[in-house]
């Protein structure tokens, strides 16, 4: 099922269960750096193997996927991230970032 703005507006209450739940994911922003870390599970070091930039076809950031040795994907850092990122996004991750 889609999720757009109407779904949020129709079920509410299951739209966030599904969002707090299904992911333990965490964000974390430099603000000196301008750079946003999404975490989508905890990671130990050295855990990232490989790094993929994505074409976001912007000249205001980048965004950089980074995958485990599965090749699944477990980050996502996004250069420009003031730029790119909800400012709701970058206060949580300021917050991380504590």
């Amino acid at each position: 099922m889609a999720r757009d703005g109407n779904f949020n507006l129709l079920c509410p209450l299951y739209y966030e269960e599904l969002r707090m739940e299904a992911v333990n994911m965490r964000i974390v922003y430099d603000s000196f750096a301008d750079a946003a870390h999404i975490y989508l599970r905890e990671l130990a070091l050295g855990e990232i193997v490989k790094t993929e930039p994505c074409d976001v076809d912007s000249k205001e950031g980048a965004v950089i996927l980074e995958f485990d040795a599965k090749g699944r994907l477990v980050g996502i850092e996004i250069l420009g991230a003031s730029r790119l990122l909800p400012a709701e996004a970058l206060a949580v991750g300021a917050k991380g970032s504590e």
